[in-house]
C-alpha cells in the first residue's frame, strides 16, 4: 500500500512539475513577473557590496516567482486535488484492508465457539482460510 501511494505521489508531483514549467514559462507570466520587477525598480538596496546587491535583487524575484506559483495553485488547486486524492486512495486501501480483517475475526470466531458444526473446517492458522478436509 505505501509503495502504492508513493508511486501515485511521485506521478502527479511529476505531472505538476510539468504543468508549472509549462505555467512558468508563458509570455504572460513572465511579463507579469518583469512588469512588477520594473515598477519597483526604485527599491532601496544596502550599497555595502555588490554581492549582497545581488542577493537582495535574487530575493526579490524569487519572491515574485513564489507569488505566481501560489497564485497558479490557488487558480488551479492541482496540489490540494493531489492530496485528496492520495487520502482517499489511503482510505479506501484501509477500509477494503480493515473489511477483509473484520471477515477473518468473524470467522476465527466462529471456528473457535464450542457447538459449531463447522469446526475444524477453516484453518485459522493460516488465515488464508483454506478448507481442510
Amino acid at each position: 500500500m505505501k509503495a502504492d501511494l508513493n508511486r501515485k505521489a511521485h506521478e502527479r508531483c511529476k505531472q505538476m512539475v510539468v504543468l508549472l514549467e509549462t505555467h512558468l514559462n508563458q509570455t504572460t507570466v513572465q511579463s507579469d513577473i518583469k512588469s512588477r520587477f520594473y515598477a519597483n525598480i526604485n527599491m532601496p538596496l544596502s550599497y555595502d557590496t555588490i554581492n549582497e546587491i545581488r542577493a537582495e535583487v535574487k530575493r526579490y524575484i524569487q519572491g515574485m516567482i513564489l507569488q505566481a506559483i501560489q497564485k497558479w495553485e490557488l487558480d488551479t488547486k492541482h496540489y490540494q486535488r493531489t492530496v485528496t486524492m492520495i487520502n482517499e486512495k489511503f482510505e479506501n486501501t484501509f477500509k477494503s484492508l480493515r473489511e477483509e480483517i473484520e471477515d477473518v475475526e468473524r470467522l476465527v470466531h466462529i471456528e473457535n465457539e464450542p457447538n459449531n458444526a463447522f469446526k475444524g473446517l477453516f484453518c485459522h492458522k493460516c488465515l488464508n482460510l483454506r478448507i481442510i478436509i
